[in-house]
């Protein structure tokens, strides 16, 4: 936990000191340095000030009636840690704990408790300095590091045109240039308890008379598992006092009363030497500023299962109504112990207890054995006492923790990235980018600098690294290259001339060479079809092709590997690696291994392992030790943007799809029935796919990807040969509820290979285009619900992801050269049905529909069919949600019967029929009767 204050520093310019040498008073240096951290010669000159302050020539009168004032401003960070009896490892990096959104600090205070493990032998035996001595090292060089990104922080801003303003009086930080470092003024350990106040060095000089003084609490109320630890000085003419302590323990009935008692202890007890003109304070309520940090333990009066509900709902108003500490605070009777002291608002969860390098609370964790259940508290807390202190920050001191930053950048797409980028510079005033690199080491460092960059941004800098970079890295380069769709190589290639001056044909020619040279060359200049469909008749002849090697080695060379290989789709490869296991009982990467060689053996290889399992291929190859390997495949699986697929429509151009929403039931609710009508009428219509609006699994999605959930409510159901097809979904509210990442897993496609589910992407299929976006974030009822649990990994944070959602929609609508546009999602824009219209969605997803002439919003939710249009709009609203469950008579009286073309509340599903001009809209019942026939000319107003 940290605070920062703005501290209104009286400066007195010629101080008291310089009035008694005047008047003939014997001055005495006070210069003693308390600390356990080992000081130098220059630090301890640095606290004698005789020199720097020496009398100006003026009359005695003069001195005694005109004493100047001169009022500063200083920032003080304070910071209190219960390491819970772990010693630092030497690597440790706790720059990020410095690192807050107010810049630099010109004090910085660190308290620690548990320092060492409190038994027997370290609280009975002699003081062991050497784990202060470690906490200090680390202090010192997180401290002056953090100085070096100031300055480049400092260039950053003027460069930019700005100045770094406070927020209430628009000081410039930076008045005059940055310190050249801090230094310990002083440093004292008692058993556990450790406290260290660091100066910026140019304020050094002003620092006097730095004590100590420690009382013991702990065992018979003596020894030093418990107590404090003060330490005091002057700055200028004000005097500090900081208290760093560690109160009894306990949440139980007369604990409260122990940790009152210690405090008493600690005030009563605590004892400054006042100095040789005996004018010094001397106890802690004497000095002008005292801030008390620490592991109070002080706890939350309320049953622990009330305890945690309220903390998992964040409700922390009325967990601090029972807080004991601000209890105490509160109390208005005289003679309290905290009677004057001040807390700054705590807007933070519970800062106690968590289990090990985790943000989840011990005792919330299924199956946990050892240790005692205790309930959340803020047991460390950072309060103060005295005038002219100003609270800028008070909150729990995370750090900068790597798997934050990997979670957040991962699943974010590279608009996402930049929003979140613009955004932090907005409240930081600082470039992310940068504070990135300075935080971050190694692989991981190079991946999220990676990750920073647009998709295409990325691999152009990736490749031409590889090529030219200090280690030539052939590898890294080929995998950029086969693992990219078409579409993705045009960009690259568009990109790459400008950037560097040159062709990336050219490139590949100068840095390549023979076979593996030919196959870049063509998988470069070929225009694949990149869709999920297959010909089997194609696959099984390359496989007879491929399996000839073996029979007559000079019947094939290595062009027809490099045709095969450069022409086929990812979904043509993984068919082909299945169909040559099955024809053969022969692996095809064992068989590519045996008969290339060299860097074309790795292109072969990473084309075919990426289009059977990406997932897969990515992991092995963070594994391979090339660095620049490494963090390409580090960073590529979540670099995906709005994804684009392609499904060809038919021979004559003609479309023909099922819709079907709301549905996983384990075949009960009438789901079998629906799934049988569907297949008879999917025959009729020769269907080219089936659309799923989400709810795909009931009642709270899947629990993983071994689920039997979706093999007994999907593969075992939807058993018709006409639905063999590719299934094309989105998620929905009940699918929020499970694991989300499990949904849309590649793997489940292993599976099933028909289930193709992610949250947003768009399908080109000629004629129509088709953009399924992930309507559940939209509602914000759900972020709000106590009742149900989201899984919102990849979601938060939510306005950026909406932000980004909507952004890339809006580019991909204005794009879209489609005859028909049709966006799909779970929930309804339009519905007359129990839930009604989607408020969130008709205020930023329908004006954007309506600009871009969509002609169809098909979606589930409600457990209904319907359609609705209106002459305002060519939008046609089609609900198709009654896969199993319906809701019977939850008609909504409130739309006009003009707009209300159709409702139905019982079972059933829809077909879509499209030419070039026409389109034909059917919806039918559980027995496959036909209830609504809807027609349309694209010439026409689409209402017609």
């Amino acid at each position: 936990m940290f605070f920062i204050m703005a501290e209104n520093q009286e400066e007195v310019m010629w101080p008291r000191l310089v009035t008694k040498k005047i008047l003939g008073e014997r001055l005495r240096s006070n210069n003693n340095f308390v600390a356990d951290f080992p000081s130098n010669a220059e630090a301890s000159s640095l606290l004698d000030i005789n020199s720097s302050l020496g009398p100006p020539s003026l009359s005695e009168n003069n001195i005694l009636n005109q004493r100047k004032h001169n009022f500063q401003n200083y920032k003080v960070f304070i910071s209190t840690w219960n390491v819970g009896g772990i010693a630092p490892q030497d690597d440790l990096d706790i720059a990020d704990w410095l690192d807050t959104p107010n810049n630099m600090c010109d004090i910085y205070v660190f308290g620690f408790q548990e320092m060492v493990p409190l038994r027997a032998s370290y609280v009975l035996g002699s003081e062991n300095s050497k784990i202060s001595m470690k906490w200090n090292s680390l202090i010192r060089e997180a401290l002056n590091k953090k100085i070096q990104h100031c300055l480049e922080k400092q260039q950053y801003n003027n460069k930019l045109g700005r100045k770094q303003k406070t927020a209430k009086d628009e000081q410039v930080i930076f008045e005059s240039s940055i310190p050249e470092g801090f230094r310990c003024v002083i440093s004292k350990q008692m058993v556990g308890i450790l406290i260290s106040v660091w100066i910026r060095s140019d304020l050094c000089p002003y620092v006097r008379h730095p004590k100590a003084s420690c009382v013991g609490c702990g065992i018979m109320g003596y020894l030093g598992n418990k107590g404090s630890v003060s330490v005091r000085f002057h700055l200028h003419e004000t005097s500090f006092c900081f208290v760093c302590s560690h109160l009894a323990s306990g949440g139980r009935e007369g604990d409260e009363k122990h940790r009152k008692s210690d405090v008493a202890e600690i005030f009563s007890r605590t004892s400054f030497p006042r100095g040789p003109s005996f004018d010094l304070p001397r106890k802690i309520l004497d000095h002008d500023r005292v801030i008390l940090l620490g592991d109070l333990n002080y706890r939350i009066s309320l049953p622990e299962a009330t305890t945690r509900l309220l903390v998992d709902r964040k409700e922390w108003n009325a967990l601090l109504e029972n807080d004991q500490l601000m209890k105490l605070r509160m109390e208005l009777m005289s003679g309290q112990v905290f009677e004057g002291w001040r807390e700054g608002l705590i807007k933070f969860a519970p800062t106690y207890k968590y289990c090990l390098n985790s943000n989840v609370y011990f005792g919330c964790v299924e199956g946990q054995k050892g240790g005692k259940w205790r309930a959340p508290a803020w047991c460390d807390r950072i309060i103060w006492h005295g005038e002219g202190l100003q609270q800028r920050l008070y909150t729990r001191g995370l750090g900068c923790d790597t798997a934050v930053v990997v979670n957040v950048l991962g699943n974010r797409n590279a608009s996402q990235r930049d929003s979140i980028q613009q955004e932090y510079e907005s409240l930081f005033s600082d470039d992310l980018k940068k504070q990135l690199a300075l935080e971050l080491h190694g692989h991981l460092k190079k991946a999220v600098s990676l990750w920073m960059k647009s998709p295409v941004e990325r691999d152009v800098t990736t490749w031409r690294q590889a090529l030219t970079g200090p280690i030539i890295d052939i590898k890294a380069a080929t995998e950029i290259i086969c693992t990219r769709i078409s579409s993705q190589i045009r960009q690259i290639k568009q990109v790459y001339t400008p950037t560097f001056g040159t062709f990336l044909e050219y490139d590949i020619g100068y840095h390549t060479s023979g076979d593996h040279r030919k196959f870049l060359l063509a998988y470069i200049d070929t225009t694949r079809y990149d869709g999920p469909e297959i010909e089997r008749v194609l696959v099984e002849e390359d496989a007879i092709a491929i399996s000839k090697i073996e029979v007559k080695k000079s019947g094939m060379d290595e062009s027809e590997f490099i045709q095969i290989f450069t022409e086929r789709s990812s979904a043509h490869l993984s068919a082909l690696a299945s169909a040559y296991h099955k024809m053969f009982r022969k692996e095809l990467r064992k068989t590519i291994k045996r008969e290339t060689s060299g860097n074309f053996k790795h292109a072969l290889l990473t084309n075919l392992e990426y289009a059977v399992d990406p997932t897969k291929h990515y992991a092995t190859a963070s594994c391979i030790g090339v660095a620049l390997l490494f963090c390409t495949s580090l960073v590529i699986p979540s670099f995906a943007e709005l994804e684009r697929l392609e499904h060809a429509a038919k021979a004559d151009g003609s479309l023909s799809f099922l819709v079907v929403g709301d549905w996983g039931r384990r075949g009960f609710y009438n789901q079998s029935h629906v799934a049988f009508q569907m297949g008879k009428i999917g025959e009729k219509l020769d269907i080219d796919f089936v659309v799923s609006t989400g709810d795909n699994f009931y009642d709270n999605g899947l629990t993983g990807l071994n689920d039997q959930a979706f093999e007994e409510s999907f593969t075992k159901i939807y058993t018709a040969t006409s639905l063999q097809k590719q299934w094309y979904s989105v998620l929905g509210n009940h699918d929020y509820r499970g694991d989300v990442e499990a949904q849309v897993h590649p793997a489940l496609r292993k599976v099933d290979s028909r289930w193709l589910c992610l949250r947003s992407f768009i399908l080109n299929a000629e004629i129509a285009g088709f953009f399924f976006v992930d309507t559940t974030p939209f509602v914000s009822d759900y972020f709000t619900d106590m009742d149900h649990t989201y899984d919102w990994r990849g979601v938060t944070p939510r306005k950026a992801y909406l932000d980004s959602l909507l952004k890339d929609l809006e580019s991909a609508l204005s794009e879209s050269t489609a005859r028909w546009k049709i966006v799909v999602g779970h929930h309804a824009i339009k519905s007359a049905g129990y839930h009604g219209d989607t408020k969130e969605l008709i205020d930023l997803l329908l004006p954007m529909l309506k600009a871009y002439n969509v002609d169809m919003y098909v979606n589930g939710h409600d457990h209904c069919l319907e359609h609705i249009s209106s002459l305002d709009s060519p939008i046609q609203y089609l609900t198709s949600g009654a896969g199993s469950k319906a809701w019977r008579g939850d008609l909504n009286q409130h739309y006009k019967e003009d707009d209300l073309r159709f409702f139905y509340d019982g079972q059933g599903f829809m077909s879509v029929q499209l030419t070039k001009n026409d389109a034909e809209i059917t919806f039918y019942n559980a027995f496959g009767k036909i209830l609504h026939e809807w027609k349309a000319l694209k010439e026409l107003h689409s209402a017609v």
